[in-house]
């Protein structure tokens, strides 16, 4: 296959999906196929990012709410009609409605806890950029919000997270993922821009909406959660290794595929993991072409039904970006 730069253009999604399997890996990003229909999730999480940056910014009044009701929907329908409402009870617009006023009821007017930073006079909310992970390599990150807390004075990264899952155990693997570390480690080499140094930092703040339908009896409908997420200078440098590490196991599949051909019997190179097949409850939209496929080369010249091709490319995302910080 011609090399894309791409290819090695990392983000923590991207390195997740080859983490979960490196064959998945291949079929997303190297080959570029993604399912053809809207993922829910995706967008109603796309949607919830965009209300919480503009209630972060604007405050968490009703004018503020009902105007960033109006950018959560200009995003949701875009792939969601109102006839979709009935069947996306939980992540609806109108349980987005009801859940963000719930969060204003749950911790009070934002503002008081926190202060939002700024960076090159820009409010830090949804920042793209690049952070070293060695001499020659970055890792590509985006931050949803860099705050102060008032009470303290200290750098809080808040990360906003919808789900339909409230099991803390599920909820302990963040203070692990890759993810957080990435920021973790960007907020360190970004203290400065705030007159800070990584003292001063607290740490990460999962901001966590448990959205549910509607029901009647008490206590099971919308729930929030705020998962402090913090991390010592020595489990930095451990994470430093590690995300290397894996970064090297994909730097050498890429190369090992320029030698691999359509012809071969095997593709020699991102190897399946059947730990990956089932992931979020759901079936990887690959595993017929694993089970039915020794040598995908042989077939990924055409695009298969229900797929598109459509490449994740963080640097070109962060071309369009407002903020962008390169650290």
């Amino acid at each position: 296959m011609q090399y894309r730069e791409s290819w090695l253009c990392l983000d923590s999604s991207k390195m997740g999906d080859y983490m979960r399997c490196p064959r998945y890996y291949f079929y997303r990003h190297v080959v570029g196929w993604q399912q053809a229909w809207p993922n829910l999730d995706l967008i109603f999480g796309e949607a919830w990012h965009i209300l919480r940056e503009h209630m972060i910014i604007h405050g968490d009044t009703r004018e503020s709410i009902e105007a960033g009701m109006v950018k959560f929907i200009d995003c949701y329908r875009k792939s969601f009609s109102e006839l979709t409402d009935l069947d996306h009870q939980a992540k609806s617009p109108g349980n987005a409605l009801l859940a963000v006023m719930e969060y204003r009821q749950e911790y009070g007017e934002f503002g008081k806890e926190f202060k939002l930073l700024h960076i090159n006079g820009k409010p830090a909310t949804e920042i793209y950029g690049t952070v070293p992970i060695s001499n020659d390599r970055v890792i590509h990150f985006k931050i949803d919000a860099i705050l102060q807390r008032v009470r303290d004075n200290m750098l809080v990264i808040m990360d906003h997270k919808t789900s339909g899952n409230d099991n803390p155990v599920y909820d302990a693997v963040w203070n692990v993922c890759n993810q957080f570390s990435i920021y973790y480690h960007a907020a360190n080499c970004m203290a400065g821009m705030f007159d800070m140094t990584p003292n001063d930092i607290y740490g990460l703040i999962v901001d966590k909406a448990i959205l549910r339908k509607p029901k009647a009896e008490k206590g099971k409908g919308n729930k929030f959660i705020r998962i402090p997420i913090r991390k010592s200078i020595p489990i930095i440098n451990e994470w430093l290794w590690t995300v290397n590490r894996w970064y090297d196991l994909i730097e050498h599949d890429v190369e090992k595929l320029q030698t691999c051909k359509p012809e071969d019997h095997v593709m020699e190179c991102f190897q399946k993991n059947d730990k990956g097949c089932i992931a979020y409850n759901k079936k990887c939209p690959y595993y017929d072409f694993c089970i039915g496929w020794a040598n995908p080369l042989s077939r990924v010249d055409t695009c298969q039904d229900g797929f598109v091709v459509d490449f994740w490319d963080p640097a070109v995302i962060e071309e369009g970006a407002d903020n962008v910080v390169r650290v």
